[in-house]
């Protein structure tokens, strides 16, 4: 399960992408309320979360 659920309580794009990484600025730029709501649902998603255990689920994530 990723940390991150697009348009949920974040946005993604590919490592090196710049088209894609300005697109999602834009996005942020111009919804503003949008990106609040995530950032309240990433608060929310964190809740019980030790710094420890969120480096430990990134690394299952993400490192082979």
């Amino acid at each position: 399960e990723e940390l991150i659920q697009e348009g949920e309580n974040g946005l993604t794009f590919e490592t090196g992408d710049s088209r894609s990484l300005k697109q999602k600025l834009q996005w942020c730029v111009e919804n503003k309320e949008g990106v609040i709501d995530m950032g309240k649902k990433t608060t929310r998603s964190l809740i019980g979360l030790s710094q420890k255990d969120y480096v430990e689920k990134l690394r299952g994530l993400y490192v082979l």
